[in-house]
């Protein structure tokens, strides 16, 4: 079983089997649970992250892209709730 020290400031580092076996890389997050035992396990926090509006790739082709404004001569409405 890989083993590891704790560090003055308390902080440990995972032995690689043990990253590659919980998928863990650089950012991600995990969590502590003790069981009734006395044991105390180590999980991945699976988080869900929404989707950018933008894909990076298309903000190049937009910062590139150009727009054509129309205006309309007719006049606006006016409002009738007064």
């Amino acid at each position: 079983m890989p083993q590891t020290r704790v560090t003055s400031t308390g902080q440990i580092s995972l032995p690689k089997t043990i990253l590659r076996y919980l998928n863990l890389n650089p950012g991600d997050r995990v969590e502590f649970d003790r069981t009734a035992d006395g044991r105390v396990v180590l999980k991945k926090v699976w988080v869900h992250e929404p989707k950018p509006l933008i894909q990076p790739s298309a903000k190049s082709v937009l910062k590139n892209m150009q727009v054509d404004v129309e205006h309309s001569a007719e006049p606006k409405p006016k409002r009738t709730d007064d």
